[in-house]
């Protein structure tokens, strides 16, 4: 049985966890380098550049030192009742089939001092299927509110499109910097461990070895 066991382990070590797949997650090179923008649709909006669609340094964990964020101020360019819009970033990256695990910190902040109530719907996209979302809320007066994606979920092997989203129902920011609530991404990643194929038949064949020595015993 101590040889199973050794052979168990050694197999283990043929399922790799991969590198992080995502560029400029932590937006570190102060650029949208490795990401494209997009709207969800003609009437949304990331913001305008001089308020919006940025890369700052901003406090996104809530640690007490700011690192580069990217960020935005999405919403409608025309308002309609009921209506979320916003749009985001996305990038193309290549895995192997396993399991991924995502991880990112997000913030909302409001800097207009009247509250809003709509500070952000979060959301978390692969191939265009969302996989996670989180919606901030109503926002209060001058408010910074945080939080974090941390999920696992399948992935096939090949080329996949990773979107992070932000929809809100109301308007966007315009020229006036601060006057919708800001939304904020970073320490982006995706981290794929798969079980090669070799490692899963040789694992199923120790299974079965253990079950037919079990027997045997069991039958002495």
């Amino acid at each position: 049985m101590r040889a199973i066991a050794l052979m168990v382990a050694l197999a283990s070590l043929n399922a790799p966890a991969y590198a992080n797949v995502v560029i400029n997650g932590d937006f570190e090179t102060g650029t949208f380098a490795g990401w494209s923008l997009f709207a969800t649709s003609s009437n949304a909006s990331l913001g305008t550049p001089s308020g919006g669609r940025a890369i700052v340094p901003f406090d996104v964990q809530g640690s007490g030192s700011t690192t580069n964020a990217a960020r935005f101020q999405v919403g409608q360019n025309i308002f309609t009742s009921g209506i979320q819009e916003g749009g985001g970033i996305r990038q193309t990256i290549i895995t192997t089939s396993g399991m991924a695990t995502f991880h990112a910190d997000i913030a909302a902040q409001e800097t207009n001092g009247s509250g809003n109530g709509a500070a952000g719907l979060f959301s978390v996209l692969l191939d265009g299927v969302v996989l996670s979302s989180f919606d901030f809320g109503d926002i209060g007066i001058r408010q910074i509110e945080r939080n974090t994606f941390d999920f696992t979920a399948p992935i096939t092997d090949g080329q996949h499109v990773l979107s992070l989203q932000m929809t809100r129902p109301f308007g966007a920011g315009g020229q006036t910097l601060g006057l919708t609530p800001f939304q904020y991404w970073d320490n982006v990643s995706l981290n794929v461990t798969s079980v090669s194929e070799p490692a899963s038949v040789l694992l199923l064949g120790l299974a079965l070895a253990a079950l037919a020595i079990r027997r045997r015993r069991l039958a002495a």
